[in-house]
Formats: structure tokens, sequence, C-alpha cells
């Protein structure tokens, strides 16, 4: 991937289901300077350290899932989803907003899944982390989770 400094230009999308160590993978990558956001949802009793997601991008999600008549949790099984045109200016913006602030910077949002295709059609240079757990140890909420990813 080159150096952290290089993820101003080529921000990195953190990809994963819900309870799947997203939030775990993000606490790592922002302790070692990766900026995931300045106003990140806060921690619950299920994850009492945080979850590591930029609220900005939590609430494009969710209004987009909300407009396209899917619930906000982003439970479907239509696959991709659709960024209103209403949305897709306040997305680019706040795109625009983080790459001008010229530091290291990704995002983590278990949704984001949904949308990958258009993030990735908005962010063609954009790195991609995938973090898979074992349904079974995420539906038990085990420690044991393997990292994958793509550049």
């Amino acid at each position: 991937m080159g150096q952290l400094s290089d993820l101003a230009e080529r921000p990195l999308i953190i990809c994963g289901m819900h309870r799947s160590g997203t939030s775990l993978t993000a606490s790592l990558l922002a302790s070692a300077g990766l900026d995931v956001g300045r106003e990140l949802l806060e921690g619950n009793a299920g994850n009492p350290k945080g979850h590591f997601e930029d609220k900005a991008f939590f609430d494009v999600h969710q209004r987009a899932l909300i407009a396209q008549g899917v619930v906000r949790e982003g439970f479907t099984a239509s696959g991709r989803g659709l960024v209103p045109a209403a949305l897709d200016e306040e997305a680019r913006g706040l795109v625009a907003a983080r790459q001008r602030a010229g530091v290291a910077w990704g995002w983590k949002e278990p949704r984001t899944t949904l949308f990958l295709e258009y993030w990735q059609e908005l962010l063609p240079e954009a790195n991609h982390l995938f973090v898979f757990r074992d349904r079974k140890s995420t539906r038990l909420n085990s420690s044991h989770t393997v990292i994958s990813y793509a550049v």
C-alpha cells in the first residue's frame, strides 16, 4: 500500500458486516494515524470502546437506505444500494472535505458494503480492506477474526 500519507489521495474503505471485527480494525488503524472521522459514533454495551464509525458516512448510508424503502440497519436482499441525487452532492462534499485535509483518511461503516459500487465510481483510487469473520463466530461474538484486503 505504500506510505500511510499516500492515503490522503487514496482513502481506505474498511468493509465488513456487523460484529465482524471492523471496529477493532478501524481502531487499530486510527491508532496508527489513519483519520477515520472527526465525529464518531459513541460506544454502547455491545461495543463499549466505540464503533469507530464516522457519523457523516453513517448518516448518508442510513438516509440512502430509507429513501429506497430499506430499513436503516440495511437488512436487504436487493443487492446494490443506490445513493439518491439529493445525497450524492452531500457525499461528494464529504469526500472533498476529507481530501482537502491532506491526511491519511478512510472510514468504516458496515452499510458501506451495500454501496461499494457507488463509492468505487466516486473514488476509483480508493483502497479497500475487507474484514471477514466466520458466520458462526459472528453470531457467537467470538474473537476469531480473519482479515483479508484488496488494494
